[in-house]
């Protein structure tokens, strides 16, 4: 199943942006992604796009990482949200994962990660609307196919 997804991206540096851009768009699902250096912008491009995918650091001038997080979960509480980040802490972290981020990956990231967790969050967000929009017949339905498949009578 295709799915077209729209990223922003928001890091102050801007070879790691273009980096990250280059990288991710080579894959034929993104269909577009905008690209910040600041917060300020940042929140401007959340102002006026959807988004299936944020890819965040915390550090950013104006506005941090965190505001960004906050106010992507306001517009829509199902938007994805990777940190990529320099801030190692368990405090960052912490807090990057209770504001709503999926992932927190540390700086420098390994680009080929960072496009398995694209790839894992698009599936789980596909395979949640496809389960949400079955009947509860056809969830009871594939429920008892998976239980019969692994040999547990249903």
């Amino acid at each position: 199943m295709e799915r077209e997804i729209s990223v922003l991206l928001a890091n102050e540096n801007n070879e790691e942006l273009n980096e990250i851009e280059k990288f991710l768009s080579k894959d034929n699902n993104i269909i577009n992604i905008d690209k910040a250096s600041n917060g300020k912008d940042a929140l401007e491009f959340l102002m006026s796009k959807n988004y299936d995918l944020i890819i965040v650091d915390l550090i950013l001038p104006n506005v941090d990482g965190f505001e960004i997080i906050e106010k992507a979960k306001e517009i829509d509480k199902h938007v994805k949200i990777i940190v990529v980040s320099a801030l190692s802490s368990d405090i960052f972290v912490k807090k990057a994962i209770s504001l709503g981020a999926s992932y927190y990956m540390l700086k420098p990231i390994n680009l080929n990660a960072l496009t398995k967790r694209v790839a894992d969050l698009m599936e789980e967000e596909l395979l949640t609307n496809n389960f949400k929009s079955s009947s509860n017949r056809e969830i009871e339905e594939k429920i008892s196919n998976i239980f019969i498949t692994v040999g547990i009578p249903a």
